[in-house]
């Protein structure tokens, strides 16, 4: 038989037993909406989003529908990737304090405030809405238009070959807070 413990996260591929596996729970806070089973990391202290650069974990699984910007929940660590198991477990994304250790006393080694997270996502809108030769107003103005009316900006062949990529909708999503359904959405054109 096969030790549960290992294999999860991958395919089977020899026949195994049920059997019971231990995971490690961190509470966290949501910088965005998220979705349970989403891949996360953290983008703050305790703020936990998904745009980073190194996920740990996913959102808890089980909950019944999306948790909101700001809302506490239970972030799933990665099987295997924690360096010890107690009661109290250890992560390297995690530095414990030297009072009792407890989940609540681990912080993390890289902060960033969700104020700090919004404005970084604000930041690249602003970018972005420079490489369309448009204002930061006329670029969102123009995102939320696709979205209510599937409007697009045309202007001749100014925007010919120019694409809205899949981020540019998630860092709208931390900025306005609205959750976007599609995030292949386009809504640049040519008149050509």
């Amino acid at each position: 038989m096969i030790d549960a413990q290992f294999h999860i996260g991958k395919t089977l591929n020899e026949p195994a037993g049920r059997d019971a596996v231990h995971f490690a729970l961190a509470p966290v806070i949501a910088a965005e909406r998220l979705s349970p089973g989403q891949h996360i990391g953290f983008v703050g202290e305790n703020t936990v989003g998904a745009m980073t650069n190194k996920p740990l974990g996913i959102v808890d699984p089980f909950l019944p529908g999306p948790v909101k910007r700001g809302e506490r929940f239970w972030m799933f660590l990665y099987p295997n990737t924690i360096t010890a198991l107690r009661h109290a477990w250890s992560h390297d994304a995690f530095e414990e304090e030297k009072q009792e250790t407890s989940i609540a006393n681990y912080v993390l080694t890289e902060k960033l405030s969700v104020d700090d997270f919004m404005a970084n996502s604000k930041e690249w809108l602003i970018n972005f809405a420079n490489e369309a030769d448009l204002s930061y107003e006329e670029l969102m103005n123009a995102a939320q238009a696709s979205i209510d009316y599937d409007d697009y900006l045309v202007d001749g062949g100014k925007w010919e070959g120019f694409r809205t990529p899949e981020e540019f909708w998630r860092h709208y999503e931390i900025v306005t807070g609205n959750p976007v359904k599609d995030h292949d959405v386009n809504f640049f054109s040519c008149s050509c």
